[in-house]
This record gives C-alpha cells, sequence and structure tokens, in this order.
C-alpha cells in the first residue's frame, strides 16, 4: 500500500484492519437489524478457511459473544475430494503427470467441475468430457483404466452418489463447529452461510435440515460479504462494540533504553486473559515505575494460556517492543501509566499522566 502511495507509513491513520469473519458479520448485521435482538452465527466458507462468529446487536453495533472459531475445511477441500474421485478413473499417476507437465489443464478440469457441479442448484448426471477439458492426460493413462475410458469416449459420468462423497466430509466438519458456537449461545436463532461454498445448495440443504430450529441465510453475494463489510467498517468504525480477545496479554519489566537485559529472565504481567470481551475504547493499565529515567522500553507478550508466570515460558510470545520517553512537560508527574487499546484488531500502546493527558509512544512489532 506504501508502494501504491495510498498511505505514507505503516502506523498512518488511513490504513484501517479488520478480520474477514467481522467484515462478513458486519455485512450480515444489515440484514437482521430490525428483525431480531438473538445472538446470530455467522460461517463464512472461504476457499480454504472456515470462520465462524457469534455476535449481537446491541444499539446498532456488533458485540463478539465468543472466540470465533475456524477450521480448513473450505471449498479448495471439496475440489480435493473431486480429484480423488478423477484419480480413480484415469488413474493417481495419470492425474499427477497432468498436474506436473499441464497444470493449465488441471486448473480447467477443476473449474469445469465447479461450473458444472459444485455450484450448482440441481444436480443431474453429468459427462465429464476429459478429451476436450484435459486432452493431453491420454498420453498419461494405462492399463484397465485406459481400456474403459476408451469404451466411454473419454467422459466420466458424475451422479448424485458421487457428489454426496466430496461433500459430505467437509460439510460434517462445518455442522460440528455450528454446534460447538452455537453451545456458547443461550439463544441464537439465524444462522448467515457466507464465502464462496456458502453459496453451495448442498451445504445449504445439509445446514438446514441439521438445524432445523434455525433460520438459514445466504446473503446475495456470498463472495462479496467479506468485501461489503469491510468498506462499511472503514466508512463507519463505530459500527464495532465489543470484541472477544483471543490471547492473553501481559508486559515484561523495564528496561533502560542502552542497557542489555537479555539474559535477565522478566515476569508475565498480565493485562487481559484470552476469553474476555473487551470493548473498543477500553483501557488497560500498567503502572510505569521508571524512577529518574526518561527513556525505556517494555516488551508486549502474548499467550494462549491463562496462568503464563514468565515471558519465557513455552508458548509465550513477544508480540513487540514499546519503546517510551516521558516528555520533558510532564517532569513534575509522580506517575505516569502506560496504556493499550486491545479491543482493536492494531494494539495502540500510550503513556497516561495524571491529568488523563496522552502521549503516543513507539511500537515496533515483532516480525513472525
Amino acid at each position: 500500500m506504501r508502494k501504491a502511495e495510498l498511505i505514507d507509513s505503516e502506523d498512518s491513520e488511513k490504513l484501517l484492519l479488520i478480520t474477514g469473519i467481522e467484515a462478513a458479520a458486519i455485512d450480515c448485521m444489515n440484514t437482521i437489524k430490525e428483525k431480531s435482538k438473538s445472538d446470530f452465527l455467522v460461517v463464512n466458507c472461504g476457499d480454504g478457511l472456515v470462520e465462524l462468529t457469534l455476535r449481537k446487536i446491541v444499539n446498532n453495533k456488533l458485540v463478539e459473544k465468543s472466540l470465533s472459531s475456524s477450521k480448513l475445511c473450505g471449498s479448495n477441500c471439496i475440489d480435493k475430494e473431486f480429484l480423488a474421485f478423477i484419480s480413480k478413473k484415469v488413474g493417481s499417476t495419470a492425474l499427477k503427470n497432468l498436474g506436473k507437465n499441464h497444470n493449465d489443464q488441471l486448473q480447467c478440469l477443476i473449474k469445469k467441475f465447479r461450473k458444472r457441479v459444485k455450484n450448482k442448484d440441481h444436480y443431474n448426471v453429468y459427462d465429464m468430457n476429459l478429451e476436450k477439458i484435459c486432452p493431453d492426460i491420454k498420453q498419461y493413462v494405462t492399463d484397465s483404466y485406459l481400456k474403459e475410458l476408451k469404451e466411454n469416449g473419454w467422459k466420466i459420468k458424475i451422479s448424485y452418489d458421487d457428489i454426496k462423497p466430496m461433500f459430505n466430509p467437509i460439510v460434517e466438519q462445518i455442522v460440528q463447529l455450528i454446534h460447538e458456537q452455537l453451545k456458547l449461545s443461550n439463544y441464537c436463532l439465524t444462522i448467515f452461510l457466507a464465502g464462496s461454498l456458502g453459496k453451495s445448495r448442498y451445504l445449504r440443504t445439509s445446514i438446514e435440515q441439521e438445524f432445523q430450529q434455525h433460520i438459514i441465510i445466504v446473503p446475495r453475494q456470498p463472495l462479496a460479504t467479506v468485501v461489503s463489510g469491510a468498506l462499511e467498517y472503514g466508512l463507519n468504525m463505530d459500527s464495532i462494540h465489543s470484541r472477544v480477545i483471543d490471547m492473553t496479554y501481559g508486559v515484561g519489566i523495564l528496561h533502560p533504553w542502552k542497557e542489555d537485559n537479555s539474559n535477565e529472565r522478566q515476569f508475565f504481567n498480565r493485562l487481559v486473559s484470552k476469553g474476555t470481551e473487551v470493548h473498543v475504547n477500553q483501557e488497560f493499565v500498567f503502572k510505569l515505575d521508571y524512577k529518574d529515567q526518561t527513556k525505556f522500553y517494555i516488551e508486549l507478550y502474548s499467550t494462549s494460556a491463562q496462568d503464563a508466570i514468565f515471558c519465557d515460558e513455552p508458548g509465550v510470545s513477544k508480540v513487540g517492543t514499546i519503546g517510551i520517553e516521558i516528555p520533558e512537560s510532564w517532569d513534575n508527574f509522580q506517575s505516569v501509566n502506560l496504556v493499550l487499546f486491545l479491543g482493536q484488531i492494531e494494539i495502540h500502546p500510550f503513556i497516561k499522566n495524571e491529568k488523563e493527558e496522552f502521549s503516543r509512544v513507539n511500537f515496533k512489532v515483532t516480525l513472525v
């Protein structure tokens, strides 16, 4: 974005971050804003990842009700099941050679499956003509596979009974994810299916049969749900009321600016625990004991555990380093606190004096 000259720096106020699943929730919120006061579940079925978030609308703003969940069981997984089906018809070696030497034809085969089978509202027997779609596969097919395909004119019939084994393992995983989220709600009425797989008639029918007490909604443009929600968030950041923190955050001890403390073991001073609902503008305060120093740094850590004691424990990772310089005009203040806003996607650290005056600090994120 900097190369495109859309922003001047990485910390530009013009750059806003939002997760895909939250953007989808914002877009879905408009559908039920005036219809229901119950929780609603958004299931964003992307190409790779399926993400779920449980939300509620309070004063026209989104409240996150639980930690979001996700699993690699998206649309691409069905494509893999389709290729496994084709492999049984042409032989695994033939399919591998097609992908290795003629990948464009393999991709064409997958696209044809998506258009003529996977995304159809009604499933009829489809004759997939390999000779037209991927003609170079013929040179790799041998033995009994070759004999059968020649007899069938290089066509493979795909029936509804063939489709079910492709979809069912993926659908079962998505159903399980939905059940797990619904257990966290006292009253969830609506389930949204978004994303590339969200438009699948097979998935929708399966979800409707499994969750008959719920209203199942597919947005008009399920593929555009994330983009639409992200645009709306950029125009109205006040659409988010609170989020559930997905990690436990804490800080280490203060370090003088030029002193090497690499061998010193730090206590993990917890600020907020994983699973806590946090308002967007909620402050998390850490009292600074800086004595006569005006420049120092403090490190921010995160972990999925609730009971970390030291910052070097397994599972504890450094999020970044906060460089602090006390303004000269603050010399007369008795105390200064580090303040972090953790209810947003980005982490915003500041320092604050007794008069509730804020000053920005330098925050260098640790790249993994």
